[in-house]
């Protein structure tokens, strides 16, 4: 697509994104994300941006671009749209005023969708799912795995009670080593084994803190096996560890090294140490 085009995509999406009088956020967050990445010149991305601001000039005939223009005007909106793995319905909802603008029939809208869906799934790493899922940090705020994409992850449940407990020492200085090089030691707190995770949040954060330095990702305290168990370590308990055993997690300090591309997940067990070199190797073998 030439330059132009990419443009009046911008364009035609801003204005049907002001249509009801204000910018919605997700509207705004496409078209930002379509703008910075796009093939656009720094004049035309400062124009651009200035849409997100204030409503396009009137529109401009966009039959004038030929209807394979217009294809690819709707296809790179929707690769936009569904590169975080999702399209929520706002997004959905400017793709079906994005294709009447266009005067796409509904099949050929439909057909773009579908292959631009198909196109996403040949790219998806092997364990998708487990970025996906909703997590809540210590501090109960919303984020998931997917906001450490693209790095290796080293996921431990964890416990301020334990005799494994220790091992934040070593999580902590693997949190140091690696982190500029792609690696994010997350702890996932849990009081299913011999309850020795009572705390709460600020109690948990205190305990990390004060004894072991403790600056790596914290998530709130969650149920790692039984009927309420956390979607994420749904994923996880399939995974068998170097014996082939997979199931739900037996101890306390339980350790998956993720891989950064997602298509690997490496366990072991609680007395594995986190700075092993099993572990150690899986870490660099994982990174980024």
């Amino acid at each position: 697509m030439s330059r132009k085009p990419f443009l009046e995509a911008i364009r035609i999406m801003a204005a049907v994104g002001w249509a009801d009088g204000t910018m919605g956020k997700e509207e705004a967050d496409m078209l930002r994300q379509m703008i910075e990445v796009g093939p656009l010149t720094p004049d035309e991305r400062a124009v651009a941006r200035a849409w997100l601001h204030s409503r396009p000039d009137a529109d401009a005939d966009s039959l004038q671009l030929s209807e394979e223009a217009r294809v690819d005007i709707f296809r790179t909106a929707v690769r936009v749209a569904a590169a975080d793995g999702r399209t929520v319905r706002a997004e959905r909802d400017m793709l079906a005023d994005l294709a009447d603008e266009l005067s796409l029939p509904d099949a050929l809208a439909r057909a773009v969708r579908d292959a631009v869906r198909d196109e996403n799934a040949a790219k998806l790493p092997a364990y998708a799912k487990l970025f996906r899922r909703p997590l809540h940090t210590l501090q109960g705020e919303l984020t998931s795995l997917g906001s450490y994409k693209d790095r290796a992850l080293l996921l431990v449940n964890v416990a301020s009670e334990c005799g494994f407990t220790p091992q934040y020492e070593q999580m902590q200085a693997l949190h140091q080593k690696y982190e500029a090089r792609g690696l994010t030691v997350i702890g996932f707190p849990c009081n299913q084994f011999g309850a020795q995770e009572p705390g709460t949040p600020e109690q948990i954060d205190q305990f990390c803190t004060a004894n072991y330095g403790v600056s790596f990702p914290m998530m709130e305290k969650i149920d790692v096996k039984g009927d309420e168990q956390h979607d994420v370590y749904q994923t996880l308990s399939e995974i068998p560890d170097a014996a082939g055993e997979a199931g739900e997690v037996q101890w306390n300090f339980e350790k998956f090294v993720v891989s950064a591309d997602g298509d690997t997940i490496t366990r072991f067990r609680s007395k594995t140490k986190p700075d092993a070199p099993e572990v150690v190797a899986a870490i660099e073998a994982g990174l980024p």
